[in-house]
């Protein structure tokens, strides 16, 4: 990577500093479009000039072959990938089929990996490539460190509860086998498996208050808001943080 051209850009009177770092990369790295395509997601423009600049510094490019399966179901979360040239496909197993199911294919400025670092829970499906390509890569502390805490913010039930007071809107996103005889009666229902369907239907006026009953399910969907540039947060501690009397 051209770091001299990023510090020239860095250190210039840009006023808009996404801008700015989207150009010194797009002729800096492999597949020059992959900034634009990364920076059109309105959480990852506005994570700040600082915290752009150091995401940026900290990614590595990993040339990648058609075939390479660099993302593999049940194996631990470890770093983040945003995908500078080609595509790729994403497969999931389903107990009742033989074969893993084909359920996305992405290409340049698409990020993958983040649900299992966020969730701290192994990858959910994997990854392999179409085409040769590139693909710039983020440790799991560097994803820690400037994504995760811009992107997947927590609340206190108290902080959440003043935020609703205010306008915000619950959003449960328990699986139906989790809800058991807890419910908020105020929440809208919408199991996190179907909230990336309807996910653009959302209201963007309102703010979010994400809540799980496992705590791994609403930091990731807060994440995925908030990718998208909706004002998301989520319940710290789940279902338990809420009192037994708020509760429906």
């Amino acid at each position: 990577m051209d770091r001299e051209l990023l510090n020239q850009v860095m250190l210039s009177d840009q006023p808009d500093s996404a801008h700015a770092i989207e150009l010194a990369y797009a002729d800096a790295v492999p597949g020059g479009a992959w900034p634009e395509a990364f920076l059109r997601a309105r959480g990852y423009a506005g994570i700040g000039r600082d915290r752009l600049d150091q995401l940026f510094r900290a990614l590595l490019p990993v040339p990648v072959r058609a075939g390479d399966c660099f993302i593999r179901e049940g194996e631990t979360a470890d770093c983040f990938y945003i995908v500078a040239e080609g595509s790729c496909e994403v497969t999931r197993r389903l107990p009742d089929l033989p074969e893993p199911m084909r359920v996305a294919e992405y290409g340049p400025g698409a990020t993958l990996g983040e649900d299992g670092l966020l969730a701290q829970s192994p990858r959910n499906a994997s990854v392999r490539m179409l085409t040769d390509g590139c693909l710039m890569r983020l440790s799991g502390d560097d994803f820690r460190r400037l994504l995760q805490p811009a992107l997947a913010l927590p609340v206190s039930y108290a902080e959440a509860r003043e935020m609703a007071g205010s306008g915000a809107r619950w959003l449960d996103v328990r699986l139906p086998g989790e809800i058991g005889g807890r419910r908020l009666p105020e929440a809208i229902y919408i199991p996190h498996p179907v909230v990336r369907a309807r996910l653009f239907t959302a209201d963007p006026s309102y703010r979010y208050i994400v809540v799980c009953d496992n705590r791994r399910d609403s930091p990731v969907i807060a994440y995925m808001m908030s990718k998208y540039g909706y004002d998301a947060r989520y319940l710290e501690g789940g279902y338990d943080a809420i009192p037994v009397g708020d509760l429906a």
